[in-house]
């Protein structure tokens, strides 16, 4: 269930880099808040929460550390079953919020998401 759009970044580490990889993966998550929250905001929300969560509430941003080939990602997604549903239909109205909700986010924040990234590690080795 849920929903979830794919982006690609490509961060190469030093071979002897085990510290610059942590930081990497912490970074990851970190620079994908902004992405998450405007997410959160953009997705519909409803006065009544649908089967006792209202979809924004269902929002994460978490590290899959190398389960696809070794590679380490970020995952920024919305747990509820009817978020896919909520995202695709471009023809419901929503008092609060709209359809792509989240596809919108990761568009808008893909620009600065990667600047974000690698300022953060280097914040974490800044002396």
């Amino acid at each position: 269930g849920g929903v979830a759009v794919p982006m690609k970044v490509q961060v190469t580490t030093p071979p002897a880099g085990p510290q610059i990889a942590a930081a990497v993966r912490t970074a990851l998550v970190e620079s994908a808040k902004p992405i998450l929250e405007a997410a959160r905001e953009g997705a519909p929300y409803e006065p009544v929460p649908r089967h006792g969560v209202h979809l924004r509430d269902t929002a994460y941003a978490r590290l899959q550390a190398g389960q696809v080939g070794g590679t380490d990602r970020v995952a920024v997604g919305f747990t509820a079953f009817w978020a896919g549903w909520q995202h695709e239909h471009m023809d419901w109205h929503h008092d609060h919020g709209h359809a792509k909700y989240l596809e919108l986010a990761v568009m808008e924040g893909s620009t600065s998401w990667p600047e974000r990234l690698a300022e953060l590690v280097r914040e974490r080795f800044a002396g």
